[in-house]
């Protein structure tokens, strides 16, 4: 079996404050309109936002294949970070994280992820080029978010 990458991320720098990164990209549910994978996001056992412990639900597809996986928030800290993990009750939870940085008026998003079950023969992610899947998916998201972000303080910029 080939052994494939299990870890990366991916940078973008958006020429917005953080609170209105943050602000954005905190609102889980607007997940499916930057991720190419994820296109859906629903919270769960009562929970409407982000908070440490809060229960969702993610929705994905890759080409012909959808599946959904429950997940839980891990780390929560306005404005620093956000991170959640995906298949926790197996043996090989999936992790993926957004950190912000301010860099002068603009904000450095990193988005990485770690996925242990890339390298789990006989699971539906253990297949030759998934890690680059990954890879593109994090990067095209980010640069969604970078978009999105700056379009919104460009129109409210001209108002």
């Amino acid at each position: 079996m080939t052994n494939f990458p299990e870890t990366s991320e991916a940078f973008v720098e958006i020429a917005a404050p953080v609170e209105r990164v943050f602000g954005l990209v905190g609102d889980l549910t607007r997940m499916g309109e930057w991720s190419p994978e994820c296109f859906k996001f629903q919270w769960e056992d009562g929970f409407s936002e982000a908070a440490i412990g809060a229960h969702f639900r993610g929705f994905n597809r890759v080409g012909e294949s959808e599946w959904e996986e429950p997940g839980q928030i891990t780390n929560f800290e306005f404005g620093r970070c956000i991170e959640f993990q995906v298949q926790q009750e197996s043996e090989w939870p999936s992790t993926w994280r957004f950190d912000f940085e301010p860099v002068g008026a603009h904000t450095r998003l990193r988005e990485s992820f770690t996925v242990p079950v890339i390298n789990v023969e006989g699971s539906g992610a253990n297949f030759e080029g998934r890690f680059e899947m990954l890879q593109r998916a994090i990067e095209t998201t980010l640069a969604n978010i970078k978009s999105a972000v700056e379009a919104t303080t460009e129109s409210s910029s001209e108002g």
